[in-house]
Formats: structure tokens, sequence, C-alpha cells
């Protein structure tokens, strides 16, 4: 079962949530490969969320996940699903 498998949001608004769920800030789910700024950007809408970031950030949110032996499961394809994909 998906993080809040059960709500309707874009894909920032998804990030937003589980990342304040983990009490993290912006950049520890940017890492060293992607900007804060871009997740910034990401979560307020301004733009697109691309599958090779989104696998970053998936990556990024299931290792502070774990280490806070609190395992959640999330998928790069469930932090792209769009509102209409979720709601069909």
């Amino acid at each position: 079962m998906y993080f809040m498998g059960d709500v309707i949001l874009p894909p920032g608004e998804k990030i937003r949530r589980i990342r304040t769920f983990l009490g993290a800030k912006q950049e520890d789910i940017a890492g060293d490969k992607i900007t804060r700024n871009l997740i910034s950007y990401i979560e307020n809408g301004k733009t697109r969320l691309m599958r090779s970031t989104a696998e970053i950030i998936a990556e990024n949110l299931i290792r502070l996940s774990e280490a806070q032996k609190n395992p959640i499961h999330i998928s790069v394809d469930y932090l792209m699903e769009t509102e209409m994909e979720q709601a069909n």
C-alpha cells in the first residue's frame, strides 16, 4: 500500500506531505544530485516533475524513512501520478 494512497494530490504536494511527515528539509531530499530550489519549484507547482528527478527524490525519501525506522512505500510512478490518474 502506498503512503497516502487514498488522497488525490498533485505530485509536488505529495512530495511536500511525505517530506513533512518524515520531518525532512528540502535539502535532505535533494541530496547532491539536484538542488533545493528545484524541490521548491516542484512542491509549489512551478515546474513539472521529471522522471529522473522523481527517481532521485524517491530514493532519498526511502533512505530517510528507513533511517528513521519508519519505512514507507514510495515509488517513482506513485510520485509522478497526476490527479487524473489517481482519480481513475
